[in-house]
């Protein structure tokens, strides 16, 4: 199994990497004696993982969507600015990282 494998295989367990190096510091080392498996690879792609953001539009307009369902609603005047992007999926991403007290995180 190859690190982002098993960072996919944590993360669905609802291991993140906020809680790997203490709750997880014992099955981390296990399995590095075990099955050579690297934890620094590992940890890299869950942070590469859990860090991804995707956009989406529906009916009620551009969101974005964290790896563990959160969505993230622009206010109207972010709205208005990602509608007049040439690449509204790609502004609402940049809105929300850069300034996510312009919409609101529902779970």
């Amino acid at each position: 199994m190859n690190a982002t494998a098993t960072a996919s295989l944590f993360i669905a367990q609802g291991i993140t990497p906020e809680i790997s190096t203490e709750g997880l510091g014992d099955l981390l080392a296990a399995s590095q004696e075990t099955i050579g498996l690297d934890v620094d690879a590992v940890r890299d792609a869950m942070w590469d993982q859990v860090g991804s953001l995707s956009a989406d539009e529906n009916l009620n307009g551009w969101h974005v969507i964290d790896f563990r369902g959160g969505v993230w609603w622009p206010n109207d005047d972010a709205t208005a600015e990602i509608e007049a992007s040439s690449e509204p999926a790609a502004e609402v991403i940049r809105i929300c990282e850069e300034a996510d007290e312009r919409g609101e995180w529902v779970s």
